[in-house]
């Protein structure tokens, strides 16, 4: 569970550096999804979800990695941009559905254990992250001051949601 979490802090923070046409992210996405992996796998005899999730992490973890080798070299997107947005929009749905079926597995672990791990405040800061993710960009176009509203709400839901991931986590390693 401390693997997910730290992959976790990894995805949904972003700090980057840039030098003229060169990005570096400091907090690499791919390190967090290889991390989400291992900690998986780890679970993966407690829930069906962590049995299926992994290749989709896998998958994020070359996705990501690729896109920070490009931008670490200062490759230009803006010959294909919409190439790059509809990818984008793909690896989102992706991540959200990566950290829905974390949620799911931590239920079925709930569930089928009789212990508390606090699933449902996870469950439902993700359900404002979803909303906030499908919502921002419309605004951005229509509404830039609502869009950077939304923006902010998504920031303070991935916080607390990390937040209550960490109260899980702990609570998980209470029943060890």
């Amino acid at each position: 569970m401390r693997y997910i979490f730290i992959g976790l802090i990894l995805n949904f923070l972003d700090f980057n550096v840039n030098f003229g046409s060169s990005n570096i992210e400091l907090l690499p996405d791919f390190v967090g999804y290889i991390l989400m992996y291992q900690g998986m796998k780890e679970l993966s005899g407690d829930s069906e979800w962590f049995r299926k999730l992994p290749s989709f992490t896998i998958a994020m973890a070359i996705y990501s990695g690729i896109i920070f080798v490009l931008e670490l070299f200062g490759m230009s997107t803006e010959s294909s941009i919409w190439l790059f947005i509809i990818l984008g929009i793909i690896s989102q749905i992706i991540s959200l559905y990566i950290i829905y079926g974390i949620i799911m597995g931590i239920m079925d672990m709930e569930r089928d254990n009789t212990w508390e791990l606090y699933s449902e405040p996870l469950f439902s800061a993700w359900k404002v992250i979803v909303v906030c993710s499908i919502l921002v960009i419309p605004l951005m176009l229509v509404l830039p001051v609502l869009s950077l509203i939304g923006a902010i709400i998504q920031l303070i839901a991935s916080i607390y949601f990390l937040i209550s991931f960490n109260r899980t986590k702990n609570a998980y390693y209470n029943y060890f």
